[in-house]
């Protein structure tokens, strides 16, 4: 809990919502539409939603000036705002996003976790929209599409971490039976978008010179594009916050001071059974919704550590305000929704596939040959793996020491599109899976032994190719990516 005063930080006045300007008076901190002591006020990205089924948009990438912790900042972004607009659909809805590319190169649009048909005018990371062009992108979500957290991102291989880390993201919120479970119905919602841009006299930069997909050491972590906001809670109340690490590199732990956690959804599939935790793992691409119950009256730190490089780094992200009349605080769910336990379904087939850095990371490396899949650079015109439509799979992914002492071995967040999976296996070991995802760190090797996740998929509803890869996006940008044909 915080003790006396923070340096007075900007914000604009647009995102100023009146959501308790006066309550830090509480506390004997002074506050006003520009600034608190500790931060810019708390504010959400625009939503658009879908009516009666169908929801048209449009995502307009351009560099642009935005508006980033109250400055204006020239960035590559959609809609002019970062983040980009949050997506709110429901299962059974058609969604039309018509993508116009005013950047000076390729982009495209990939819909993070979403089940839907990687054809275009689908999920199609293998599009390339040329500057000036624009495409009209259609999915139809499934009836029992799992309600949760998703997001967007550009997916152009080469060009997916320079743009996704100027900002080129935005939330997907899907609704539906997990919003009507008993003590989840109803809450107020929190959406935090969780970037970390540099930015570098009011702009964000370019990737490194010569190094495609390695971008410049990020200085902010920024939530909804605002640095260390302030948000509010009342004693005993009750909130549900989604959490969507929109980073293109961070692993981190998310904590609250004084505020325990209570998981009920990861990567956009509910858990069958709620989980009180002092805090969350969240990698890039991860996405976690919990509920949290406001405390005694205060200030509480919204805290990060991110453990991906050689030095850990940590500190605050956002503060939490208890504040108000208290409330009776309501019983938290326990039981929540069940999943098909894929461990007990037979399996058509098992694949062991190998991530791999390969040398130094250079200029060389970054350009295709230093980041591997089973020895090899992605290229988008060889089908890696091909599957039959409706099989059950077990795959292994394992993480190998890069053979030059002097080369670094990194943790890889493992992704696939369109089906989303259930973790079996750690390192080898059993592990019993909270619910399915679609994104997973595979630990460093230890002991000689490369270090694995092994997990089973169903290939379901949907022909055609789409990729698996490191979501560390420089090293899918560098070449470690597969492509995966189901037919």
């Amino acid at each position: 809990m915080i003790n006396g005063h923070f340096p007075d930080l900007l914000m604009s006045r647009r995102k100023f919502l009146g959501l308790g300007a006066g309550a830090l008076a509480t506390f004997g901190l002074g506050s006003s539409a520009h600034s608190t002591p500790f931060g810019a006020y708390f504010y959400e990205p625009e939503v658009r939603t879908s009516a009666n089924g169908f929801l048209s948009t449009t995502l307009r990438a351009s560099r642009a000036a935005t508006i980033i912790d109250g400055e204006a900042v020239i960035s590559s972004v959609y809609e002019g705002t970062f983040p980009g607009p949050t997506l709110r659909i429901r299962p059974g809805d058609f969604v039309r996003v018509e993508v116009i590319n005013d950047l000076a190169e390729e982009t495209n649009l990939h819909v993070h976790g979403l089940h839907v048909s990687p054809q275009s005018p689908g999920d199609n990371v293998l599009l390339h929209i040329p500057p000036g062009e624009r495409f009209v992108y259609e999915y139809t979500l499934p009836n029992n599409h799992p309600a949760g957290t998703y997001f967007y991102h550009p997916h152009r291989h080469g060009l997916a971490s320079s743009q996704t880390f100027k900002g080129m993201s935005g939330m997907i919120i899907i609704e539906g039976d997990i919003d009507q479970i008993p003590g989840i119905a109803g809450l107020p919602e929190r959406s935090l978008v969780l970037q970390r841009p540099t930015i570098s006299g009011g702009v964000i930069p370019d990737v490194l010179p010569n190094q495609p997909g390695v971008p410049p050491r990020p200085t902010k972590v920024l939530v909804n594009g605002a640095l260390t906001p302030i948000m509010f809670i009342s004693p005993g109340e009750t909130q549900r916050w989604r959490l969507l690490n929109a980073t293109v590199a961070s692993l981190w732990n998310i904590a609250i001071e004084g505020h325990p956690m209570t998981l009920i959804s990861q990567d956009g599939n509910t858990l069958a059974n709620a989980v009180t935790v002092g805090s969350v793992n969240i990698a890039t691409a991860q996405r976690r919704d919990v509920l949290i119950q406001g405390g005694p009256p205060g200030v509480y730190q919204v805290l990060y550590t991110d453990t991906q490089g050689a030095v850990t780094e940590s500190g605050p992200i956002a503060y939490l305000v208890s504040t108000g009349p208290a409330m009776d605080p309501q019983p938290l769910p326990t039981t929540l929704l069940p999943f098909l336990d894929l461990r007990n379904v037979p399996i058509d087939r098992q694949r062991s596939i190998t991530f791999q850095i390969i040398g130094p990371a250079s200029a060389t490396t970054f350009a295709g040959q230093g980041f591997v899949v089973d020895g090899k650079p992605f290229d988008e015109n060889r089908i890696d793996q091909f599957v039959r439509l409706g099989a059950t799979e077990e795959w292994t992914i394992n993480n190998k020491i890069n053979p030059n002492p002097n080369g670094p071995t990194l943790i890889h967040p493992f992704h696939i599109h369109i089906n989303p999976y259930q973790v079996t296996k750690i390192n080898g070991q059993p592990y019993d899976a909270l619910s399915y995802e679609d994104t997973t760190p595979v630990p460093l090797p230890q002991g000689g032994q490369d270090g694995s996740i092994t997990f089973r998929t169903r290939f379901l509803d949907f022909t055609g190719t789409y990729v698996f890869h490191c979501h560390i996006l420089g090293h899918e940008d560098g070449g470690m990516m597969a492509t995966v044909q189901v037919s």
